[in-house]
């Protein structure tokens, strides 16, 4: 190397600008970088309770959901337990017609086998009395 050439080099060096470089945009990076680990916390912790927010909104609704199925269960529970009582009352309905209609019969039955033997008897007087005019 030319000691020229060094010379021109040097004089070509912006010597503030290469102590700025040097000494005091380290100082800044150091500063910043500090600055940027502190973001970083903040923006971690953040994070971390934003997380928690969701978890806990989450949850939330996790709750309702069931809640709302244990309600459309008893609600559905007493909608059958009413179907069953309604059914209930229907079927002993039906059943009350069927041994009031069960009853007329047997009266009715009884009736005819009375009337029945009325009649057998008054056939049997009338078979005598027949006889008894032939005898004559």
């Amino acid at each position: 190397m030319n000691p020229r050439n060094i010379l021109m080099a040097r004089d070509a060096i912006n010597w503030r600008l290469w102590c700025r470089d040097t000494y005091v945009l380290p100082q800044a990076l150091t500063c910043f970088q500090s600055s940027n680990g502190n973001f970083a916390q903040a923006l971690v912790e953040l994070k971390k309770k934003e997380r928690s927010q969701l978890k806990e909104t989450m949850q939330i609704l996790k709750s309702s959901s069931h809640a709302n199925k244990n309600t459309r269960r008893l609600q559905l529970d007493c909608y059958t337990a009413l179907s069953k009582a309604e059914l209930a009352e229907k079927l002993q309905i039906v059943d009350t017609s069927i041994k009031r209609q069960a009853s007329n019969q047997f009266g009715l039955n009884k009736r005819a086998k009375q009337s029945l033997q009325k009649l057998s008897t008054q056939l049997a007087s009338g078979i005598d009395l027949l006889r008894d005019m032939r005898a004559f």
